[in-house]
Formats: structure tokens, sequence, C-alpha cells
């Protein structure tokens, strides 16, 4: 975390000078987005789900990775069952918690104290979540969060709060690291491994496997090494991996707290969390890291380049007494300003190109989507519909579906902003729209920018902090779509993106709700019977998740196309002032003397060389992080 928080801090000094150089020289396009990458970096954010069955330590584990250890704590931990309601806890200044509740007229946000954390989350403060709490919502300066990492407490991945399990599982795509809880007092539980292996396909679809980690919880109980063994065969054969691939990480949070009360060193090393720690933050830094620390970087030498080329060429055209450098720059800037022309009208060919391979991709992910369902449906055939847990208790076999189809959005939302990237990518780089500067190292392709682009950029752009934070939360008309709203926020800082994902996921929550209540009381049956009957009544629910499934492609593809769109207009405008600059740079050359032009030389050169010694710091700070 340290390195992070390093390289960060220097990423963030850069941005004030060239900001500044922006502002002389009335760069505002270039300023805008200089602005938008900043905020990207101070409010980006690296996000940490961790889940596991009941009772195994969640709480625990995140109240001494935070250094939690008085009363009252953020994850409370008392009771048989301590958490029954998702919780997020990011950095703020000042502490601020909420608790979005179910009301009869739809939801309630309450803001509440620490101390009233447990009375929400806590089976034996909330029974069966009595007070219909949905999720807690912690913003705490705690200095360990600062760097934008966002913790997630869930609930038991087994238990009966499907409605949490499915948000959990449609967040997993996405989240930047999932940490699977187990305790050292009892071996994995079979609804444990089932919920892993799907986990683990989820975390897949992120493209990063070290993003998946495995935490064994209360090893100052006892010798551990038999159960250590005996969890990391198990989820080997879960997850059809060899068992020296599988690494677990022992722990102990009560070792962890005794070391925070009484400053013993020997306790702090026998909890082990400074190697927990460390291997969390390698996971985080694989891919997530590069990706939003480099997005910033790329920014930063594409801004650079745009302020350093007109001085560069203004220089070279004073240089040449004959005044040939002169004409062939104003040939070259005039052509491209003839170019940049045909390619900012709306009937411009990259416009239709865009249009047409997101049609492809909205296509591509409709056919994923759906395939995914077979699947989902298969396994209920298969799987599901044998199982006694789920053949007698239709409530638990309806929330499961949902869950499982929630991850189906997820990992939809994923592949779309995978795509996304990618295609963003190579428009810039076939259209030649980002001043033809190459990308720097092997960084990946950064996420499509929240940039809404169209008439006056300052106004468009907006730094105000509870805007961004609200922008995307979309508040539906049920319980099922608040949650959902919310989550599609977590999924996707693009503005609409997060609203398409939390309706769809919304609808999938809410849509079952009632059929869950029916059937809960219904009594034993053959069966062979129940079977057939299971299928029939659940041939609605099947449908329905279809219906949304295919229903949130569409609008899902269309807001990132907007996104895309958006952002290659930026860059157009950005290069437009720049093409403006040089062409007036190079008229004022044309017609310098020879002293004019000895002492104009002077000045670029002292205007350029910290432009120059940026772009050095920019590679300098690409290798650390590419390396």
């Amino acid at each position: 975390m340290r390195d992070f928080d390093a390289v960060r801090e220097q990423i963030l000094t850069l941005f004030p000078d060239l900001r500044a150089a922006a502002a002389r020289r009335g760069a505002t396009a270039t300023g805008v987005r200089l602005e938008a990458a900043r905020d990207r970096v101070v409010d980006g954010r690296l996000t940490v789900v961790v889940c596991g069955e009941f009772k195994r330590g969640k709480s625990s584990l995140l109240n001494a990775l935070l250094d939690e250890w008085r009363a009252p704590q953020l994850f409370p931990e008392a009771g048989e069952i301590a958490t029954n309601t998702v919780t997020t806890v990011s950095y703020g200044p000042a502490e601020e918690i909420t608790a979005l509740v179910e009301t009869d007229a739809g939801t309630e946000t309450v803001p509440i104290g620490r101390a009233e954390i447990a009375g929400y989350v806590t089976e034996g403060a909330n029974p069966r979540n009595g007070r219909r709490a949905r999720l807690i919502t912690v913003e705490t300066p705690n200095p360990k969060l600062a760097s934008g990492l966002t913790l997630v407490d869930t609930p038991g991945v087994g238990g009966v709060y499907q409605d949490h399990t499915a948000a959990t599982m449609a967040f997993l795509p996405s989240a930047d690291a999932v940490v699977f809880v187990a305790d050292a007092t009892q071996p994995l539980l079979e609804s444990e491994l089932r919920f892993l292996r799907r986990a683990a396909r989820a975390v897949a679809a992120g493209d990063s496997l070290e993003a998946l980690q495995f935490v064994l919880t209360k090893t100052d109980t006892g010798d551990f090494t038999a159960i250590l063994a005996n969890t990391r065969d198990k989820i080997a054969a879960a997850l059809d991996r060899p068992a020296d691939q599988v690494v677990i990480t022992p722990v102990s949070a009560h070792a962890k707290r005794d070391y925070l009360e009484g400053g013993d060193e020997e306790d702090l090393e026998l909890s082990n969390f400074g190697e927990f720690e460390a291997r969390l933050w390698t996971a985080l830094a694989r891919w997530r890291i590069r990706r939003l620390l480099g997005g910033a970087l790329l920014e930063l030498e594409s801004s650079a380049r745009a302020l350093l080329v007109p001085i560069t060429e203004e220089i070279e055209a004073l240089a040449d007494d004959t005044k040939q450098r002169v004409a062939d720059l104003t040939a070259q800037a005039e052509q491209r300003q003839h170019r940049l022309t045909e390619l900012r009208q709306d009937s411009a060919s990259w416009r239709r190109d865009l249009a047409a391979q997101t049609g492809d991709l909205g296509r591509s992910l409709t056919a994923t989507g759906q395939r995914r369902l077979d699947e989902v449906w298969h396994v209920f055939i298969t799987e599901y519909l044998r199982d006694d847990a789920y053949l007698f208790h239709p409530d638990r076999l309806v929330g499961q579906l949902t869950a499982d189809a929630a991850q189906v959005i997820g990992e939809l939302n994923e592949q779309a902003a995978r795509a996304a990237a990618q295609l963003l990518g190579d428009f810039t780089d076939r259209h030649g729209l980002d001043l033809g500067s190459a990308r720097l190292g092997r960084l990946p392709a950064p996420d499509v920018p929240p940039l809404r682009f169209s008439g006056d950029l300052y106004q468009e752009y907006r730094s105000d902090p509870v805007k961004r934070r609200l922008r995307d939360v979309s508040l539906g008309g049920g319980i099922g779509s608040t949650v959902g709203g919310f989550l599609g926020t977590l999924l996707v800082p693009i503005p609409g993106v997060g609203t398409v994902l939390g309706a769809a996921l919304g609808g999938l929550l809410g849509g079952t709700a009632g059929y869950r209540s029916s059937r809960q009381d219904e009594g034993r049956a053959e069966r062979q019977g129940r079977r057939q009957s299971l299928q029939q009544e659940l041939r609605p629910v099947e449908a329905e998740q279809r219906r949304h499934v295919a229903g949130a492609v569409p609008d899902l593809v269309r807001e990132f196309s907007r996104a895309m769109t958006a952002e290659l207009d930026s860059r157009l405008a950005r290069e437009q002032e720049t093409l403006r600059d040089r062409l007036s740079r190079l008229a004022a050359a044309r017609e310098a003397t020879e002293e004019k032009a000895r002492l104009r030389t002077a000045e670029l050169t002292a205007e350029q060389a910290p432009l120059i010694a940026v772009r050095e710091r920019i590679a300098e700070l690409t290798s650390v992080i590419d390396g």
C-alpha cells in the first residue's frame, strides 16, 4: 500500500504545473481533461469484497485490517450470526454513516452513529433483519483507506439472506480483489465450495485470477496445520487447480488486537497481517492499480505533448533562415486542420464506425448473456432440483437462481467495460486522435473516462465531490432497484452505466420477492412431483431473467457508446486548440527578424524546459508501475 500511495502522490504532483501551463496558454480542453484525470486518481476506488460463510471471522478480519479495536467497532463481531447486511467502508474527511432501510413506501436513508451499526447489521440486535436494513455505508477518516480503498463486508454466502448473495455475486466480476474467508475451527461446507466455484468464475471474468485471495482466520485457537491442508485440498478440488497453486494466508485477528492494545511486536508477527496485506496489495497491483494510475499517466503524457508540440515547432521554424521549415510545418498543420474539421462533423465516418462496432458488441454481449443463462438453468435442472436444500426450500432455490443471474449481469458489465476500453484505444490509434503519441510501456488500456462533452467544457465538467459521488445512483421504485442502483454505482463509475446496471440488478432482486414469500410455507411433497411442479412454476422466473438481461445489454452498450463518443470529441477539441496554437506561432515565426528570432528562441527554450521535465518524470513513473 505504501508503494501505491507513494506513486499515486508523485503522479498527483505532476498535474498542477501542467494545468497552470494550459491556463496560461488558453488551452481550455487540455485543462479540463487534466482536471478530470486528476479527479479520477483522487477518487479512484480499489474495492475489496470480503465473503464467506457465517461466523468465519469476516468482521473481525476487517476490524483488524483497519486497526479497529476500540468499541464501538465499524464491523460488530458479537452474536451467533454477526452480520446480516452488506456494509461498505471507504475514506471520508469526517465520519458519516447511513443505513438504507426499506419502508412501506419504498426506501429511506437514515443517518446513524457508529454505536448504532450493530442494531442494524447483527442478528442478535436485528433478528432476521426485522428493521429491513439493506445497506450500511460508512465514510471514515481511517488512514488505511486514504488511498481509495473500499472494503465490502458481506453476510454469509450460504445463509438465508439471498438478496445479499445476489448483490455480492453481481459485484464480484468488477471487484478489484475478493477475499474468501475460511477459519481454523471447522472445515469448509459444501455451500461454501459451491459459492467459491461461482466466485472463481466471476473473478475470472475480470482477467485476474490473483484477485481471488484466501484467508484462514482464528489461527490462535490451536494447531491449524491439518485444517489448513484440508482447506487447501478442498479449494483445489473445487477450483480444479493443483493444491500447490492455492495460497491461503493464515491470520489471527485476536493477535492483531492484542498488538494494537499492547504494542507487542510478537503479537503482530503472530497475527500474520503483514503478510496478508502484502499479498492483498500485490493482487491489487496486478491489474487495477496499473489501469488506474496508468490511465492518469497516459493523460498526462498526451496533455504534455499537446502543450509541447507548438513550442517545439516554433523553435524549429525560428532556426530556419530560409523559412522553408515554416512553410512545411504550416502545410502539415493546415492539412491536419482540414482532417480535424472532417472528424468533428456529425457525419464523420468514425462515428458510423463506432456505432457499428458498438452494435456488434451489443449483439455479442446479448448472445453471451443468454448463453450464460442457459447454463444457469441447466444447473437448476441437473443440480438444484436434486438437492434437498433447494427442493424443499423454494425460497432458497429462487434466491440462488437470482444470485446466479445477478452474476451474469456482473460478468456482462465487466466484459463491456473491457471491450469499450479496447475499442476506444483502437479508435484513438486508427484515427490519430491523440497527436500520434504511442502508448506508454505495456500499460493496459485505461477505462473509458466518465466525461460528458458538449458545448462549454468548463460547464460540462464540475468537480463537486458530492455530485461525483451521487451522479450514478439510481433509486428505483422498490427495494430491489434501490440496492441495485447502489451496486450499479459500484460496478462502474460512468454516468448512465451504473443506472442501467442498477435497474437490471434491481429487477432481478425485486422481481422474485413475491414468489419467495408465497412459497415459503409450503409443506414437503413427493420429490419427483416437486421437481416437475418447480420446473413449471419457475418458467416465468426464467423468462423474466432473460428479459432483464436482454433489456440491460442495449442500454449498457448505449451508455458506453455515449461515453466513448464524449471522450473522442474531447480529444478532438484538445487537438483543435493545439492546432490553433501551432498555426498562430508559425505565422509569427514567418515574420520574425533575426534578432526577434534569437530572443524568442530563448523564451521558448525556457518555456519548454518544465514540459520536457514532466515528460521525463512521466516515463520514470511509467516504468515503476509497469515493472
